[in-house]
Order: structure tokens, then C-alpha cells, then sequence
């Protein structure tokens, strides 16, 4: 029991930080009480980064790809690390200006303004690591249909629906109606809920508060499924190209072990502190560059390394409002006390 709860946990930490981490360990948890280390017959692991997973410190590159295959509805940087028990996971919202010759100047636009050569995750890691100044290690997305499918293995999820949501937009064949108050939404309807954006008063933030809703909700649900129904029933699902990774299967099963020891107390959930603003009629999200400099420093950056506020190549575009401390315990979020 012991062990399952183990297993359970790391399968919790791996949802929390995105879908498509919850698939990476539903195949851990599958492969581990028969797995050793491939080292240990001779082999050496796949590397992908300037820093391996299986070391204490990692960042990863979490994005939801929208259906088009062009733009990233989600965004987001998880730390973890693993020798302090640690996991930090920092939202960025899609309409966050970026200078150079994306035409758009949205973070969501990076993804498809890539060279031939260059894959857009690798773009957009290159593009983080160059504006925020910290590493990332590997990378995972889901695309909308594969996270259609994961909510559907796992039977659909119950979320509180805050406000009524209603929304066309035919071009991107997106249909969004949902009722105010409690309901069980399938794949479809969990998708409906994520990328509603219009009715929020804080626009893209409203959505980004409704992602931490959707995964306090499939907490709730992962929380409580066995380990094996979770490898059983989200397992199947998961193919290319819905589901794109760097990480090898190696290196999935060494940072499940790694992973599945840390606490959701000792996690925490921050969206990127900033303000909207307006520029020649476009909306955007202007980062407020000192404040994101501490979460770095305290959360995305190795033990006696210190990034300054030149190491910071992000431009910021607004500074008219002072940035509450944004971050949500996980804790809260798993049992809603939010």
C-alpha cells in the first residue's frame, strides 16, 4: 500500500504540472516495478539539453497546442527540483509581447515562426531562455485533441463553472457554451472551459485562473483513480502527434523517480507578474520585470547562481499597476480552498 500510495503521488505531481506530464507518468507508473536504470546494463541515457533530467534541478517547457498547430494556447515553465522537494510552476500568458520579427508579437505566435530546420518547441525554448535567462532542460506538449482524449479516459472531470461562457469563432472551429455552476465536462467540454477567454474581466488572466480550476478538478478525479486504472485507461490514448516530447522513454521513468517524492505542499503555482496593456489597437500582456527577477531567483535558477536584471532580455512594455503575489499553494488547488 505504501508503495502504491508512492506511485499515486508521483502521478498526482506529474498532473498538476500539465496533461500531458500526467501521460508521462501513467507510463512510468506502467513500466516501474519491473524498470532499473538503463545504465546499469551498459547503456548510456538520451540527451536533448545543456542540462540532464536526471539531475536534482530541471526545467521544463509545458505548452498546449491549439488546433491549428500554429499557436500555443498554453504556456508554462515547471521547476523541479528534487533535492529540496520542490516543484514550481510558472504560467505565461499567451499574450505576452515579445520583440524581434514575430508578426504578431505574441508568445503564442513564437511556436510557428521557426527556420525549416528548427522544430517550433525548440523555437519557443530558445525564445524562454534567451528573454527569461534560465535553462530549460526538455519540453512537452499536448495538442487539443490529445487532451480531448486524456479527460475522456479518465471519465470526465466536475467543475464549478464560475460564469455563463459563450463564444463562436468559426474560423477556428472553436464553439464555446457552457452554464454557470456545477457540471461533469468531458473532453470536449473541459476544452470549451480552458480556452474561454472572451467573458473574463481580466481577459487572458481570467483564463489562466480557469486552467488552475480544470487541474484542481482533474486532481480531484486522478486522486481518485488506482495507479492502475490511470496506466489502463490513459496509457492507450497517448500517441504522436498529439503528444510531443524530447524526453526519451529512459528519461521519463528516471525523472518519474525523481518526481513522485515530492509534496504538493512544497508546490506552488505562479502566473507571470505583469499587466495588460494596448498597442495600436492589439491587445497585449506587458511583464513586470523586476518581480518576475524574484521568482527566478528564488524558484528557476540552480543554488548559487543569481540572474540580474540584465540577464533578462523580455521587454517590458507597462508598468502602471503594482503585481499582488500571485501564486497559489497546491495544496489549495487539490482541495479548492483557493
Amino acid at each position: 500500500m505504501k508503495h502504491q500510495g508512492a506511485l499515486k503521488r508521483g502521478i498526482l505531481i506529474f498532473v498538476i504540472v500539465a496533461t500531458f506530464i500526467t501521460v508521462a507518468a501513467a507510463a512510468g507508473t506502467a513500466a516501474l516495478k519491473n524498470w532499473r536504470p538503463l545504465k546499469e546494463k551498459g547503456s548510456a541515457p538520451e540527451t536533448a539539453s545543456k542540462t540532464s533530467s536526471t539531475e536534482d534541478f530541471s526545467n521544463f517547457l509545458l505548452c498546449g497546442i491549439d488546433n491549428t498547430n500554429s499557436l500555443t494556447d498554453v504556456i508554462m515553465v515547471a521547476n523541479f527540483d528534487s533535492k529540496n522537494h520542490k516543484l514550481t510552476l510558472l504560467q505565461i500568458p499567451r499574450d505576452t509581447y515579445v520583440s524581434g520579427d514575430v508578426p504578431s508579437h505574441k508568445y503564442n505566435a513564437v511556436y510557428s515562426h521557426h527556420d525549416k530546420n528548427v522544430s517550433g518547441m525548440e523555437t519557443l525554448k530558445a525564445q524562454i531562455e534567451n528573454d527569461f535567462g534560465i535553462t530549460i532542460d526538455h519540453y512537452a506538449a499536448v495538442t487539443t485533441k490529445g487532451f480531448r482524449k486524456i479527460v475522456d479516459a479518465v471519465g470526465g472531470v466536475d467543475i464549478d463553472v464560475p460564469i455563463n461562457m459563450n463564444y463562436d469563432d468559426d474560423e477556428q472551429d472553436l464553439h464555446i457554451h457552457l452554464k454557470k455552476g456545477l457540471q461533469h465536462l468531458n473532453g470536449a467540454k473541459a476544452e470549451q472551459f480552458v480556452r474561454y477567454r472572451k467573458g473574463w474581466s481580466q481577459g487572458d488572466l481570467g483564463r489562466l485562473n480557469a486552467q488552475r480550476i480544470f487541474l484542481a478538478a482533474l486532481m480531484q478525479k486522478i486522486k481518485s483513480m488506482s495507479a492502475w486504472e490511470i496506466g489502463t485507461k490513459i496509457v492507450p490514448v497517448v500517441s504522436a502527434p498529439n503528444f510531443l516530447t524530447d524526453l526519451s522513454g529512459y528519461q521519463m521513468l528516471e525523472f518519474y523517480n525523481l518526481a513522485k517524492d515530492i509534496n504538493l505542499s512544497d508546490a506552488a503555482v505562479y502566473t507571470m507578474p505583469g499587466e495588460p496593456f494596448s498597442l495600436d489597437g492589439v491587445d497585449y500582456y506587458s511583464v513586470h520585470k523586476d518581480e518576475l527577477l524574484e521568482i527566478l531567483n528564488a524558484h528557476f535558477v540552480p543554488e548559487g547562481t543569481e540572474l540580474s536584471i540584465y540577464d533578462l532580455k523580455i521587454v517590458q512594455m507597462a508598468d502602471s499597476v503594482k503585481t499582488d503575489n500571485n501564486a497559489d499553494d497546491f495544496e489549495n488547488i487539490l482541495s479548492g480552498n483557493r
